[in-house]
């Protein structure tokens, strides 16, 4: 055996390279340090603080390392997105020379005579890294890790592995440091912050309840996915990923074509953004784990799902997919996804830890690509456990995994095609991956070159190719809406010698040059709302000089352009705040607001911001604004949404997020409080949250009452036993953990309609509360009755609005077979109750509240008509409850008055 060398001290593994033909070396950095060296007459403590401020990173002064050279050590956090962002920020300052981690140095040994293997206790059950029984039969990820075990390029973008799957257990402690979180977002503010499309995607994105609850339907299978890509290496903890240090983007979804096509556009937009922004926004996301297809699959029955992989290629994502589980040759009997005909898809089958193919894993000379291990892998488990899994579905992420550890190798060549041109990049990674599998016996004939991965090999075969001296990439440019100047920028290799700059308006015949120049290199005396292309060259020696890069294009300030990042900052009963950024060249804005029933309203700006006030509560608006110049007035901006508070509780507080189970099996048929009812239908969602539907009846609860309850199952084949609970917010406080509020609770399970009493105590709360009903699968095993806030895998929750009402008694039986209708619905004036022909009530008791339970209005009718009309004259905007008691039932509908 090789000498083992452990990484004790630190947890931030970062990777810069040294360019050169075959003997790159992995480098290690200490966790949470920077070296930065600053002009004379600089402040560093000035310099910290504005990186604190600008980027919301906790970062302080550590000590000056070398007066001379005024070289100071700065501490950041140990999250490798926030200190790479922190580097980014610190390379583009003008009183900064140069930036780099602090690496560990380690006395020159010849590669050959080195093994790097993390110090994670499980690791000696993962064969597939070093088979010490069968030694041919691994990935020899020792070589691999060698040249690097992840985290960041060359020029220091965070690299994002995308898993798509049904779920992940996302507090797994050796998963939780190598989740990506996406820092744009502020988590659970109901707002999309970043503006990508998505409300509070913090932790990714869950298809099914359109949230960031990346638990999903179930975590049997994601979890283990996740940690043979990423999980955390050399903490000490479990077991290691092929990655100890890259980021995973986790996407739960699955069952259908649908669900996974939604869940490409998430990942897609990621890294769209990623490359628009250059790598301001987004993710820079280089490849997708796809675990899941359908058995015997045509390509030609599922064009879109073929068509995803191209456009994910496009912008540099590489997509390796999973075959079957079955002995079939998918070149005769088909395949999904793996049958698809994309250049930018990587199809894998299964291996045992004797190098022969499993099996039950299919093959395909034409289809299939290559092998990996998938037979009796050790990985991570749900609930903070460890085990081993079979299948191509764990053969597939070792691919994925690849791809990650590939862009981190200490070579520019990889993330300097990818900056330019990400297609070229995606199609390289396909061909290396291909050109470096191991010739494989028991593969011969059955895949594309009868090979498997490896690891070593990989990378290695990839550093030989290293190019010295490539042309500079990562051109970007930064106006910040100052007429006449732009912040050119690139990334900076540490062998430049000299820098050269050519630039010019787009279209005219002569170039500009600017020689030995540094980032950010700033242009003057530019013409205002102008486009200009800029091109770099590099000297790397006396006689080595790259050609000159792709050109890279700006536009100056000073054109009328529309805000492209209008957000809500500020939401309350009848006021909200709209936020945009200054636009050059802008007189002043315009605003336009409408609600979802009404027209638009406009209103006038001289700055960058409008508070906006006397707007009806509880209420969903739409909001654009557009900039007024001398030329003109610019397009409306894209929408924003949001919703005014003042719906009670039950709207307004932010309660706990359900589990997301699967209701494929089983799912909440009919609830029937006293002769309150409400039917679903199969088909619906794991979670189904009913509080904003208007077609929903609201059930009225009263103090110190037993409601007799009825929950009825519905079931897609076998009778399955069945756990059910109902949690009311008596208090309305926004939790459903105080006493009382576990309203009925049978204790057993059953898998028929269960029965007994919803018990309420003696609250009292007035208004709009939250119920929330649970419906969970009892297994073998599976024996622990449901919380209002758990995460379970089969079944169905539930979410209503509820009235309490602390002072009614209730008069006659709730009846809905007898109905009335509100006309006009909302209404502003007045209103009309209409009863049906054949149900004219000889009497009525009319009751009003406000959301918050307070009363406004009641009166006894004994007239016999068939309308009762209703002056809403000084009511104020907003959602009322009617409720209505006559001698043929009692009725309570919402009233929304404007």
């Amino acid at each position: 055996m090789l000498k083992e060398i452990t990484h004790n001290s630190f947890s931030l593994l970062c990777i810069f390279f040294f360019l050169g033909f075959g003997n790159a070396t992995a480098q290690t950095c200490v966790s949470g340090q920077i070296l930065v060296s600053i002009k004379p007459g600089a402040d560093v403590a000035t310099l910290v603080h504005h990186l604190s401020s600008a980027k919301s990173i906790d970062c302080s002064v550590g000590e000056k390392i070398a007066d001379h050279l005024n070289i100071w050590l700065l501490r950041v956090p140990d999250d490798a997105d926030d200190a790479g962002l922190a580097l980014r920020w610190l390379r583009l300052q003008p009183e900064v020379i140069q930036a780099q981690y602090n690496h560990i140095l380690t006395q020159r040994t010849p590669p050959a005579l080195l093994e790097i293997l993390p110090n994670d206790p499980l690791l000696a059950q993962q064969w597939q890294y070093n088979n010490t029984v069968h030694p041919d039969a691994d990935l020899d990820a020792d070589g691999a890790w060698n040249v690097t075990t992840g985290g960041v390029t060359p020029a220091g973008d965070t690299i994002v592995v995308a898993v798509i799957d049904g779920g992940v257990d996302y507090t797994h402690p050796d998963l939780q440091p190598n989740l990506w979180k996406n820092r744009a977002e502020i988590p659970n503010d109901g707002l999309d912050n970043d503006l990508n499309g998505y409300v509070d995607d913090y932790q990714g994105w869950n298809v099914w309840t359109q949230d960031d609850h990346i638990q999903g339907q179930g975590t049997s299978h994601g979890t283990p996915i996740a940690g043979i890509i990423g999980a955390r290496g050399n903490n000490g903890i479990g077991v290691t990923g092929i990655n100890w240090d890259t980021k995973m983007l986790f996407v739960a979804a699955g069952g259908t074509e649908a669900s996974i096509l939604a869940a490409y556009d998430y990942v897609l937009n990621a890294r769209k953004r990623y490359n628009e922004s250059n790598g301001a926004k987004g993710a820079f996301v280089v490849a997708v784990n796809n675990s899941f297809g359908q058995n015997y699959g045509q390509p030609a029955d599922a064009p879109l799902w073929c068509a995803a992989f191209d456009s994910l290629g496009k912008a540099g994502i590489v997509s390796v997919a999973a075959t079957a589980n079955l002995a079939i040759d998918v070149d005769i009997v088909g395949d999904l996804p793996t049958g698809c005909p994309s250049t930018f898809l990587v199809s894998v089958t299964s291996l045992n830890k004797n190098n022969e193919k499993a099996g039950d894993a299919a093959w395909g000379a034409t289809t299939i690509d290559l092998g990996s291990y998938g037979k009796d892998v050790y990985s991570t488990a749900s609930g903070n456990t460890y085990t081993t899994f079979s299948g191509t579905s764990f053969a597939a992420p070792q691919v994925t995994g690849a791809i990650g550890l590939l862009y981190a190798a200490p070579c520019p060549n990889l993330i300097s095609v990818a900056k330019i041109n990400p297609a070229e990049a995606a199609k390289r990674i396909r061909e290396l991956l291909l050109l470096t599998s191991v010739p494989t016996p028991s593969l011969s004939a059955l895949t594309q070159n009868g090979g498997r991965l490896n690891l070593a090999q990989f990378l290695q075969t990839y550093q030989t190719y290293c190019i010295n001296c490539p042309s500079p990439f990562g051109l970007a440019a930064n106006t910040n809406n100052i007429s006449g100047t732009a912040a050119l920028s690139w990334f900076q290799l540490s062998n430049y010698q000299q820098v050269n700059l050519r630039w010019r308006v787009l279209g005219a015949v002569n170039w500009s040059y600017v020689e030995n120049i540094a980032p950010p290199f700033i242009l003057n005396e530019l013409q205002s709302c102008t486009t200009y292309e800029f091109a770099l060259q590099a000297k790397c020696s006396p006689t080595e000089m790259t050609d000159w890069s792709a050109t890279a294009l700006f536009t100056t300030a000073g054109c009328c352009s529309k805000p492209d990042d209008l957000t809500v900052v500020e939401v309350g009963v009848q006021a909200a705040t709209l936020h945009w950024n200054t636009v050059a060249g802008a007189i002043n804005y315009r605003v336009r607001l409408r609600s979802s029933i009404g027209d638009w309203q406009t209103f006038e700006a001289t700055n960058t911001s409008l508070a906006l006030s006397g707007l009806s509560s509880c209420t969903d608006y739409e909001a654009q604004v557009q900039t007024r110049c001398e030329t003109g007035d610019t397009p409306y901006s894209a929408s924003v949404f949001f919703m005014t508070k003042g719906c009670g509780s039950c709207l307004d507080a932010t309660y706990c997020a359900p589990g997301a189970p699967s209701s494929l099996d089983e799912w909440i048929a009919m609830l029937q409080v006293d002769d309150w009812v409400n039917a679903s239908v199969f088909g619906g969602p794991g979670y189904q949250n009913f509080t904003a539907n208007s077609e929903v009846p609201v059930l009225e609860l009263t103090p110190g009452t037993f409601f007799p309850t009825v929950i009825t199952p519905g079931f897609n084949g076998t009778l399955l036993k069945q756990y059910f609970r109902i949690y009311v917010d008596f208090n309305a406080d926004g939790d459903f953990n105080d006493a009382g509020e576990l309203a009925f609770n049978p204790g057993f399970a059953h898998n028929g309609p269960m029965s007994g009493y919803l018990a309420t105590p003696a609250f009292q709360t007035s208004g709009l509360t939250r119920m929330r009903v649970l419906m969970k699968f009892k297994g073998n095993t599976n024996t622990t009755l449901p919380g209002a806030c758990d995460n379970f895998e089969f079944g169905q929750i539930e979410d209503y609005c509820v009235l309490l009402n602390p002072t009614s008694a209730v008069g006659g039986e709730l009846n809905q077979s007898v109905d009335f209708k509100l006309f006009p619905q909302p209404a502003s004036d007045a209103v009309t109750l209409l009863f049906p022909p054949n149900s004219i009530p000889e009497q009525a008791d009319v009751t009003v509240f406000d959301a918050s339970g307070k009363l406004v209005f009641q009166q006894d009718y004994s007239t016999g008509a068939a309308s009762i009309a209703l002056s809403l004259s000084g009511w104020p905007t907003g959602v009322y409850i009617l409720d209505v008691k006559t001698d043929l039932g009692h009725f309570i509908r919402k009233l929304v008055v404007l």
